[in-house]
């Protein structure tokens, strides 16, 4: 794989920033002040059912509403606490709020910056609901670095990952061979195990600190300055 002619695709979600910060924000605003809550593991627990959830909604078994209630409510339930629809759909609410209003680190618009200047082909590959992913990239800026018909989105395809269609489709949007293209994201298993089976290398970036043995890439960095550091190290900006 030759790294300065190769293909680089961003994750978005806890890759390009975090979601817990909208996750708390949310929290605090819509759920009983009385309910005693680690906000860090119940996000942990939420994202677990979200991804579960979410393939659900991509099969069609569930609306978009039961998803909402589905997946807020089976992580409090972990707790002994519950709300009742309209609180989960007003949580749902809040949180996409917070989420559309996120902002680009000045770090990683410079990296951006440096890499569109070095003439890198990028794309975004990102699960999830494709008018939310699409407000959330609107929201930090991404298509000052890359178009928005490079925007490669699950719910736009009703392919998630890991499954290697999107890898495939990806690629083939920019161009490239599988081979010669890079994937960075934070889920071992959408991003990491989803670009290994689609021929491309990956560079997981595991701010969670999870158990690492086992995982295949061609680096794992645990926080968004070591990311930007081997970037910049690898395309030599």
């Amino acid at each position: 794989m030759d790294i300065l002619d190769s293909c680089l695709f961003f994750d978005v979600d806890d890759t390009l920033y975090r979601r817990l910060d909208s996750f708390i924000k949310a929290c605090q605003k819509t759920l009983p002040k009385d309910f005693e809550l680690d906000y860090e593991e119940l996000y942990l627990r939420r994202s677990y059912y979200s991804e579960y959830y979410l393939e659900e909604y991509h099969l069609g078994r569930i609306n978009l509403e039961e998803m909402y209630d589905l997946r807020l409510n089976k992580s409090l339930g972990h707790y002994g606490y519950q709300v009742d629809h309209q609180t989960a759909l007003e949580f749902e609410k809040q949180y996409r709020y917070f989420q559309d209003h996120v902002e680009l680190s000045a770090s990683y618009q410079e990296l951006l910056s440096k890499l569109k200047a070095k003439d890198i082909k990028m794309g975004i590959i990102s699960n999830g609901v494709a008018e939310h992913q699409r407000k959330k990239l609107e929201s930090l800026g991404i298509e000052r670095w890359i178009p928005k018909e490079y925007w490669v989105i699950s719910g736009d395809l009703n392919i998630k990952k890991p499954d290697i269609r999107i890898f495939d489709y990806a690629a083939k949007l920019l161009g490239a061979d599988n081979g010669n293209c890079l994937m960075v994201g934070d889920n071992k298993d959408s991003d990491i195990l989803g670009a290994n089976n689609a021929n491309f290398k990956a560079i997981w970036l595991n701010h969670k600190n999870e158990e690492e043995n086992g995982i295949e890439a061609l680096a794992i960095v645990h926080n968004e300055d070591e990311l930007i550091e081997l970037l910049t190290k690898l395309y030599l900006l």
